[in-house]
């Protein structure tokens, strides 16, 4: 896979200032304090969260873009990456640009930008050849949408360089680099699917997890009005299906994100029950599953993503080994024992995760090459030989051991030894406090006008006073108008015209000491480090739930409330 802590150089051509500064803040702003923030605004290249980094530049003419591109090339720093605006008002327009980068460099990828539908898809694709590294983006578009986007296509170009490496070099030794190239172009699919499944899964997020808070946020309302009955139990039910459908959507979010590790303390039968839960179904029916849970303290220090992965590929693997005949596939975790490997300074440090199969076991020459990479004893169609590769580095970096058992005939048992949380390492358990009725004047921004209804139905019932707008635009309008009619505002991550981010800073401008409170339905559209350091006071990910809004909102205006 591609080396996710790169640097990759991308352009940008337009002649709005406008849109030139909103592409420098989605991909050239840096997780990190207010000045770096004040580093990315004077063009600087700052780390992406949770991907890699982007060098961006920017250019309002194509011809200064085209001359740049080819200065790139003579130094052997490329451009992966340009995003051109079909309609450039001054000198050559935008497929003119891209016909002439495309000229310049044809490894770049290339994504048309318009607000407009005058050129069609066919004559951008006859004009800007070939097809396979064009794309469309219209405006408006998501930041998370653009973000994700820029990874993806750094990822496929980063890939596509590698096998243009391998190409060049075919005519030595060529039995065996003909067997790397079939590896690289399938790690050229994989990613391929990856890029799909993560742009799917970014587009999706914001607006199923509007949808989720509809169905949540009017289900909550429903049950504080019904008696303790039949009818209550049902909308209680209602609201635990839609809590397994937002973590379904994080779940598929987190697949879908190329990030950095993010070892927490975290309790690991839970996620193995999860696991077998999404991954059963997959299995033949003559495949029995048994869970063996016995750790007496099973909190491990772990990435819950990568720990994910572990358990779907060595899971995957034993049921593919015993076939269709079916078996027994078990699953133990437990504390680690006198028998756990000698490298480890202290077993009571950790927990032992064991995957067992009575499949048909492994000879002492398979076992040997077992964690290689692209190595595998399945048919080409069938696997990449990269699962357990996977599994041992991420094992590796979690600084555990996994060790394999198997013998022709005997099944196979993999061994994972992961490091546990320390207790004071696991943040306490806090009561949620009762919910009490608050006093303030709340202006609520959504685009989503049933998302405004529930919110204000939410915090009226708990005696704010709130004001709704469905614009950012005319939020800020009425702010303008009254500031001083307003004690906290809740807005939007995402909306059209100007985001709740861009909202916020104007508002910020307005009045200093104003609470802003930040909605977003993408898990990395924003961190709260970062939205702090921008002045707002909290993020709440969406679908919003009546006791995080009603809390969020009496802390802060608490906070803000003049001390007698």
């Amino acid at each position: 896979m591609p080396n996710q802590n790169r640097t990759y150089r991308l352009l940008a051509v337009d002649d709005e200032p406008g849109m030139l500064t909103l592409y420098r803040d989605i991909l050239g702003l840096s997780e990190g304090a207010a000045q770096d923030m004040a580093d990315m605004l004077n063009g600087a290249p700052g780390p992406l969260p949770n991907g890699p980094q982007f060098q961006l530049d920017l250019f309002d003419d194509g011809r200064e873009a085209v001359a740049a591109a080819r200065q790139a090339l003579r130094e052997e720093k490329p451009y992966a990456v340009a995003l051109v605006d079909v309609r450039l008002h001054s000198g050559p327009d935008g497929i003119w640009t891209a016909e002439h980068l495309r000229e310049t460099d044809p490894d770049m990828e290339i994504v048309m930008v318009t607000a407009y539908a005058d050129v069609t898809l066919e004559e951008l694709n006859r004009r800007v050849p070939p097809p396979g590294k064009l794309l469309y983006l219209q405006k408006p578009f998501r930041a998370q949408e653009l973000r994700q986007l820029a990874i993806s296509l750094c990822n496929k170009w980063s890939t596509e360089q590698e096998l243009h490496k391998l190409n060049s070099t075919l005519a030595q030794r060529v039995e065996r680099r003909i067997g790397l190239q079939k590896q690289l172009e399938e790690q050229l699919r994989q990613a391929q699917k990856m890029e799909a499944l993560g742009t799917l899964a970014g587009g999706i997020a914001h607006d199923f997890n509007n949808i989720l808070g509809v169905i949540m946020g009017y289900s909550e309302l429903i049950r504080e009005t019904l008696p303790d009955d039949g009818n209550r139990r049902r909308v209680q039910e209602i609201l635990r299906a839609g809590r397994r459908a937002r973590d379904l959507i994080n779940q598929i979010l987190n697949f879908s994100r190329q990030g950095p590790q993010e070892r927490k303390p975290l309790k690991l039968a839970p996620l193995i029950k999860e696991a077998m839960k999404l991954l059963r179904p997959s299995f033949p029916e003559t495949v029995k599953v048994r869970l063996n849970m016995n750790a007496s303290d099973d909190l491990a220090l772990a990435d819950p993503t990568q720990f994910h992965q572990i358990i779907l590929n060595l899971c995957s693997n034993a049921a593919q080994a015993m076939g269709e005949n079916g078996g027994q596939l078990t699953l133990g975790l437990a504390d680690a024992g006198p028998d756990a490997p000698a490298r480890l300074h202290d077993p009571r440090w950790y927990l032992h995760l064991s995957i067992s199969d009575n499949g048909p076991g492994m000879d002492a020459a398979t076992r040997a090459r077992v964690f290689e990479p692209f190595f595998t004893t399945k048919p080409p169609d069938q696997g990449t030989g990269l699962g357990l590769s996977v599994v041992h580095g991420i094992v590796k970096s979690h600084e555990g051991v996994v060790l394999l058992e198997s013998e022709p005939g005997l099944g196979t048992t993999f061994h994972v030894y992961l490091p546990r949380a320390r207790a004071e390492a696991a943040a306490p358990q806090v009561a949620l406090p009762t919910l009490q009725p608050g006093r303030g004047r709340v202006l609520v921004v959504d685009d989503e006008k049933p998302l405004v209804d529930i919110a204000r139905e939410m915090l009226e019932g708990f005696g704010f006073q709130v004001t709704a707008r469905t614009s950012s635009v005319e939020a800020l309008e009425a702010f303008r108008f009254r500031p001083n009619d307003f004690d906290l505002v809740v807005t939007d991550y995402a909306m059209p015209n100007m985001t709740g981010v861009e909202l916020a800073q104007e508002l910020l401008t307005l009045r200093t000491d104003l609470p802003v409170i930040l909605c977003t339905g993408f898990s990395d559209s924003i961190s709260l480090e970062r939205a702090q350091s921008m002045g707002i006071c909290d993020v709440i990910k969406k679908p919003i739930l009546k006791e995080k809004l009603v809390q969020s909102v009496s802390r802060l205006l608490e906070d803000d409330s003049p001390q007698t």
